[in-house]
């Protein structure tokens, strides 16, 4: 094949593979890089719940119909799910101006805001949603909690702990790549950050990335190898990848520590299982 026509097909390929990933996780972030690497593909936007023909109706019917607010907080929504953040602060503006306490408005408000990194702004918004709706607490405040951190982090940028306490905030909300982005801006200050290097793992892991957690892991065993949770780790992406081999032993060493870890006795059952009829078969 000719260099561009590869180069074509790898970009195919990738943004396949963030799809699909991006679907088996339920993940947003992965869905809109896949979103951008296909140019915009209906079949990734159908899973943001934001399909062309969806959202060209969502408009036809505001600008027909302008009072509707049902059909605004959709296409609101929606410009939010495939990342057109200055459109759906628009179209959510255009609710609030109708109904100032609306909870779902104020909330993509939020979000839009913490997206476009106005993290200041956005915390109005947050707390206008919770005062209007107390369900939306829990997620408010962790909303809330992220742009403190952030506050101190501007005035202190170079601060490892807090660093390593945004990315851990970015894992817990399932963005995972830009949770990567402030570990490894941690790792270039200190290399065997154990709570960076932890980090990477989770963000990898909740990518659907073994290779790299695999690589991230085995610098993590470097800093601290008797860390119960990363043997379990490695012996899962072993078992996930077909590797039994490998997985047994760091799920033998978990069980030891703890015969109870979740989940630890089915993997290495299966991975046992797969051994001895690979044996018997050969």
């Amino acid at each position: 094949m000719a260099y561009e026509d590869k180069k074509q097909l790898k970009k195919l390929y990738d943004a396949m593979d963030l799809y699909q990933r991006g679907v088996m996780y339920s993940n947003r972030e992965q869905l809109l890089e896949a979103l951008v690497l296909t140019g915009d593909s209906d079949l990734v936007r159908y899973h943001l719940q934001a399909r062309t023909e969806q959202v060209s109706a969502l408009a036809l019917e505001v600008s027909q119909n302008p009072s509707n607010l049902g059909a605004l907080l959709s296409l609101g929504h929606a410009y939010y799910q495939i990342g057109e953040y200055e459109k759906s602060l628009g179209v959510l503006q255009r609710v609030l101006e109708k109904e100032p306490r609306q909870p779902h408005a104020n909330l993509y408000m939020g979000y839009n805001l913490m997206e476009l990194g106005r993290q200041k702004e956005a915390k109005t918004y947050f707390k206008t949603t919770v005062k209007n709706n107390p369900a939306q607490l829990r997620g408010v405040m962790q909303e809330l909690a992220l742009i403190d951190l952030h506050a101190r982090l501007k005035a202190d940028p170079e601060n490892l702990g807090l660093l390593n306490a945004v990315a851990q905030f970015y894992n817990m909300k399932k963005e995972f790549q830009k949770s990567l982005g402030y570990s490894f801006k941690v790792l270039e200050g200190d290399p065997l950050n154990k709570k960076a290097l932890q980090s990477i793992v989770f963000s990898y892991r909740g990518r659907g990335e073994p290779r790299e957690v695999l690589d991230y892991g085995n610098r993590y065993a470097m800093a601290d190898p008797e860390e119960i949770h990363l043997q379990y780790i490695l012996g899962e992406i072993y078992v996930k990848t077909l590797r039994c081999e490998k997985a047994v032993p760091y799920l033998e060493q978990v069980l030891k520590k703890d015969d109870t870890y979740r989940n630890a006795q089915s993997l290495l059952n299966e991975c046992l299982s797969r051994v001895s009829g690979g044996k018997e078969n050969s």
